[in-house]
């Protein structure tokens, strides 16, 4: 896998987001989690969350799960959360057609189910 130059140069975008994540972690950051926030308007920035429920460690607050979810509930917004109970990490590899159907709906303003089988304040937390 890492011995490809292709791989390697994939692997080192995809690991990018963590690498400064972390960096600022091991600096002693206090607030390297604060910019990880929900838009806070939600009706005029609508949030389609998708994740793969095999995944081995969850890096989302579940909070802001439960936030959009609530959107969603109560018709509050066209925010969406999707849980793919057969995926992992890679969901866009592992149920390429399921998320393509997901993110098609959101970008249509489909609104629907929030799992797929196979504002005036400073934050909204």
């Amino acid at each position: 896998f890492l011995g490809r130059t292709k791989d390697l140069k994939h692997f080192l975008y995809m690991t990018y987001p963590y690498y400064h994540m972390f960096k600022e972690v091991l600096k002693g950051s206090e607030t390297v989690f604060d910019v990880a926030t929900l838009p806070l308007d939600l009706k005029e920035t609508p949030v389609l969350y998708m994740y793969g429920a095999k995944k081995n460690v969850m890096f989302h607050d579940n909070r802001s799960v439960a936030l959009l979810e609530r959107e969603e509930k109560e018709g509050l917004s066209e925010s969406r959360v999707v849980r793919l109970e057969e995926s992992g990490h890679w969901m866009y590899c592992q149920e390429p057609e399921v998320c393509e159907n997901e993110i098609r709906k959101f970008l249509k303003g489909g609104g629907g189910g929030g799992e797929a089988s196979s504002g005036d304040t400073q934050s909204r937390l």
